[in-house]
């Protein structure tokens, strides 16, 4: 019983810092997307790329998760399948999000992202990268004022269930 109790109470606390570890990952990502938006709307407007290569370019300068979605993007978006780029970007984000931190709320931002960008001039999608960064700012701001909170509920919160059930199991 001893050594189940130690088990519990160590695999509860693993899950508590685990679900801490979610909370910074979605900080980070969130950072990263705004990092991409930022840099694509530096594309788009000062070097003068189309949407492809703005997507390609700066899908080169990122690593991990996003740089394997922007190059996918960039990827079908050149090969001449003649989709648009709103059904090529949520096919893309949906695979993304398999693998991703962010919560409903921010894919949801994400996604409707896409039906602003690939069909207007270079003025109205810097306009469009503009507003959703306002947005998503907000929510990087939101999230990194209650990251501390949310880390430690979590870890505490492994560490007491578990012992709970420690002491409910002897």
């Amino acid at each position: 019983r001893v050594i189940g109790s130690i088990c519990l109470v160590g695999g509860m606390s693993l899950g508590g810092i685990l679900t801490a570890d979610r909370f910074r990952g979605r900080l980070e990502e969130l950072n990263g997307i705004s990092r991409v938006f930022l840099m694509l709307r530096g594309e788009v407007e000062y070097h003068g790329l189309v949407l492809p290569e703005a997507i390609r370019s700066v899908g080169m300068r990122m690593d991990g998760g996003l740089k394997e979605l922007l190059m996918g993007i960039a990827e079908k978006m050149e090969d001449g399948s003649g989709l648009p780029f709103g059904v090529i970007w949520r096919k893309a984000l949906k695979q993304y999000f398999a693998y991703s931190y962010l919560n409903k709320e921010d894919q949801k931002l994400l996604l409707t992202m896409g039906n602003h960008l690939g069909y207007q001039d270079k003025r109205m999608q810097t306009s469009s990268i503009d507003l959703f960064l306002e947005e998503w700012k907000a929510e990087i701001e939101h999230s990194r004022r209650r990251l501390p909170g949310q880390c430690r509920i979590a870890s505490c919160l492994g560490i007491v269930s578990g012992l709970l059930l420690a002491v409910i199991m002897i």
